[in-house]
């Protein structure tokens, strides 16, 4: 029995010890759930552990909650936590609550799946900035019948902060790899570097004809479903430097009819705002590669968001308080 007690009080001390890290460390930028594999809820989980603590820091701080969700584009990825667009527009809204809430290499299917699940009618953000990862979507959309969406859990009641999921996760040692932040250290600016693209990277004409049907659906279903996420819901399609995509042997043309299909379709949405990101194509100076932004293209991608958070400065609905006050 001592023994139990003791593996007991030694599991709840360091589960302290994990919390305290995730609310230091990751307080603004999500841990990267990509270090786990995604079984057992355990994307879904840490998602909706992470809202659930910034909308209770926001209610405490009395700030409007400001949301941003994606993929490697709005994470930064692969840059330190200082220079991405996300932390930039925090430094600069002080009085707002910010927080960056993405996963490394998805499609839209897996951001409404297991990174907004929490994102309900009653603990939806103030304002909420989402990104459509065009690239990621296309290769993970296939031909043929489309797959009925993954059900989420219920979130009606109060939401989970990190208590409940570490002290649930008795991974020990383990959470030294997973709370380690390999963008932590200081990397410098890079100039852009083009690169024989991987087969099938971006979908041609022939493969984007194929799936074409299956893009438009899975699209109405993310900005439906985005459109609920926030009092103000803003959209963008990630950033992509097309002007440079035939020079690593991709079809351009191809891209650039997938970006304007997109936001086509999402003017058709009057609940979100949808904002052009095209303007960045031809502006090699701020991408690393292809599709990620380098540290000017953060600074000036942070330039380009933040007078559409301005314009809503004065229209902020009160944050929604109920699930954190039972």
């Amino acid at each position: 029995m001592t023994l139990v007690v003791l593996m007991l009080s030694f599991h709840i001390a360091w589960s302290a010890v994990v919390v305290t890290a995730l609310r230091s460390f990751y307080e603004h930028r999500i841990v990267n759930v990509r270090k786990m594999p995604n079984v057992d809820r355990k994307w879904e989980s840490f998602s909706s552990s992470f809202i659930g603590e910034a909308i209770q820091d926001a209610v405490e701080q009395q700030k409007p909650l400001l949301m941003f969700a994606g993929s490697s584009v709005t994470y930064g990825y692969p840059w330190q936590e200082d220079v991405i667009y996300t932390k930039l527009v925090k430094n600069n809204f002080s009085d707002w609550k910010v927080s960056n809430l993405s996963i490394i290499g998805v499609g839209m299917k897996a951001l409404t799946d297991f990174a907004t699940c929490a994102l309900s009618l009653e603990s939806r953000p103030d304002v909420f900035i989402v990104e459509i990862p065009l690239v990621n979507s296309t290769a993970s959309i296939m031909p043929g019948p489309m797959r009925t969406p993954r059900q989420c859990l219920s979130y009606n009641h109060r939401l989970p902060d990190y208590w409940p999921l570490v002290i649930s996760k008795p991974y020990g040692a383990g959470w030294v790899s997973i709370l380690w932040d390999e963008e932590a250290y200081e990397k410098p600016d890079s100039d852009l570097i083009i690169t024989p693209l991987p087969p099938n990277y971006f979908a041609d004409r022939d493969h984007f004809a194929k799936i074409q049907e299956n893009y438009v659906l899975e699209l109405r279903r993310f900005i439906s479903a985005a459109s609920k996420m926030g009092d103000k819901v803003f959209v963008y399609v990630s950033p992509i430097l097309t002007a440079a995509i035939p020079k690593a042997g991709g079809d351009r043309a191809a891209v650039e009819y997938q970006i304007e299909l997109t936001n086509k379709i999402c003017l058709e949405y009057k609940d979100v705002t949808c904002l052009d990101s095209s303007i960045f194509s031809e502006r090699a100076d701020l991408f690393y590669n292809l599709t990620h932004l380098n540290h000017r293209g953060h600074r000036a991608f942070a330039e380009w968001i933040k007078p559409h958070i301005v314009s809503q400065t004065g229209s902020m609905a009160p944050l929604r308080r109920q699930l954190l006050t039972h």
